[in-house]
């Protein structure tokens, strides 16, 4: 009986053992509660950007029922459009394809744009084409800020009725 109580007591000594282990490994597998991390917050605060016309695309006199009259973006009769910004930033250039013009009469005529030109010197000696007519990602000149913007397009005058049209050319920017 004596080994009988011996080992009954070695049984409960290793029952308590087991308990006290089980107690402490569940109280280090609690899921955490909360957590917090740290991050860096850094801004650039830079010029607004402005755009203004620098003149306006002109067709001059197209006679009716005579087919395309076109205006290239290099000629003096293009439109134009200077965008002022903070110097080397990249902006975002949204361009329309067409445009509607319309007569006092509500007669009207569509103008497709001509593949615009870019530079960053008024005097346009070295102006470049943009990718496609509906403008694209420019970079502003790193020493102005400013890019310069030349517009022309193409109209058919077939069928149209008599009259002066004219219509809106909307230049969106926005920094990148």
């Amino acid at each position: 009986m004596k080994e009988r109580r011996r080992e009954m007591r070695i049984g409960f000594k290793y029952l308590g053992f087991l308990i006290v282990a089980l107690f402490a490994f569940t109280q280090g597998a609690k899921a955490q509660r909360s957590a917090t991390a740290t991050m860096k917050v850094t801004v650039k605060v830079v010029r607004g950007l402005q755009v203004a016309k620098t003149n306006d695309l002109n067709f001059g006199d197209v006679k009716a029922n005579s087919g395309q009259a076109q205006v290239a973006s290099t000629s003096n009769k293009a439109g134009g459009f200077v965008i002022q910004g903070e110097p080397g930033s990249d902006v975002n250039i949204t361009l329309p394809k067409a445009i509607e013009l319309k007569n006092k009469k509500g007669h009207k005529l569509q103008m497709d744009s001509d593949t615009p030109v870019y530079s960053d010197n008024k005097n346009g000696t070295d102006y470049q084409k943009f990718k496609n007519t509906s403008g694209g990602n420019l970079r502003l000149s790193d020493k102005s800020g400013r890019l310069f913007i030349r517009i022309g397009g193409k109209l058919n005058s077939n069928g149209a009725q008599l009259g002066t049209y004219s219509g809106t050319y909307t230049t969106t920017v926005e920094y990148m």
